[in-house]
């Protein structure tokens, strides 16, 4: 990416024409490497891509970078604002579930729990790497929403995983606490 960039910059200090489609390709893709990297400009770069090219058939990659840079940042309320209004097929193939389940996890950080939940529910491909934390988030906020029933199925798909099921005991113990199903507690 960081070459790629580089050569981007070039191009865009070579062209005459600042509002010409190659102009905008290469802010677009300087930006979009900016982000992939990290960089602290990749916002700006972005920002000026948007602002700029408001038709241009990137624009809703463009809003899905500027949503990932303010979820690194955990700044959820504007990551959520970046992501509304994106569905997947404006993205790239493959970045479903990506988006899915950042808009899903901006709801739960501001409370959102019915939007959340809805969002991590998406999220059905079992070999993406969204699918084990969005499986476990629909349980806790099942869970958060009295819904012990969704949420003892959530966690009993995961009680083997090895991220996520060290916290699934706790989970369990308190549901069968909750529901008085004591027996089944003590076993």
């Amino acid at each position: 990416y960081g070459n790629a960039r580089q050569l981007f910059e070039q191009t865009m200090k070579q062209l005459g024409d600042p509002g010409s489609l190659m102009m905008a390709n290469a802010m677009y893709h300087a930006g979009a490497c900016a982000a992939e990297l990290f960089q602290p400009d990749a916002e700006r770069l972005l920002g000026m891509f948007i602002n700029e090219f408001t038709e241009h058939a990137n624009q809703a990659m463009a809003r899905f970078y500027m949503g990932n840079i303010k979820y690194r940042q955990r700044k959820y309320e504007e990551a959520a604002g970046w992501y509304a209004g994106l569905s997947a097929r404006d993205l790239r193939p493959g970045l479903s579930n990506e988006l899915w389940f950042k808009k899903a996890y901006c709801d739960l950080s501001v409370n959102k729990l019915q939007e959340a939940r809805l969002g991590m529910m998406r999220i059905t491909d079992q070999s993406s790497m969204y699918f084990r934390p969005a499986r476990y988030y629909y349980g806790h906020i099942a869970y958060l929403e009295k819904d012990y029933a969704a949420a003892m199925d959530a966690f009993q798909a995961l009680k083997d995983d090895p991220d996520f099921g060290p916290a699934v005991p706790y989970y369990i113990t308190h549901i069968l606490f909750l529901e008085e199903r004591f027996d089944e507690l003590l076993s």
